[in-house]
């Protein structure tokens, strides 16, 4: 898998990410769990995601919480992780090779995703 070319506004973040910080994170990924994953487990519950829910993971890192929001929408919802790093999503693909095809695309936080259309803003959102 190759990296995202480091160009336009994030090049700093995404060149970070794929040889440096992405490597790192995989390395000590059983350590950083213990130590943020309540957080997370906490975002989710908050999130009350449920089945049917179509849900896009910006910033998926290693997929533990994409493969987790996976079996909460069930086989009627969709999930799509997305992140700068291939080296974290190498990761996340291992972690969903139990066959449920959980994908997981390199994006740049500017760059479109395929398959995802933008929605408009919410009523008396702010842009």
């Amino acid at each position: 898998m190759t990296n995202l070319a480091a160009t336009g506004p994030n090049a700093d973040q995404i060149q970070y990410w794929n040889d440096v910080a992405g490597p790192k994170w995989v390395a000590l990924e059983e350590r950083l769990e213990a130590q943020i994953g309540g957080l997370g487990r906490r975002a989710l519950e908050r999130a009350g995601l449920g089945p049917g829910d179509r849900v896009l993971d910006v910033g998926c890192g290693c997929g533990a919480f994409t493969c987790e929001i996976a079996r909460r929408v069930g086989p009627g919802g969709t999930v799509l992780g997305v992140d700068v790093s291939s080296v974290m999503l190498r990761r996340a693909r291992q972690r969903a090779s139990d066959g449920s095809g959980l994908p997981f695309n390199r994006s740049a936080p500017s760059a479109p995703v395929p398959g995802i259309r933008a929605a408009p803003p919410a009523s008396g959102a702010r842009s």
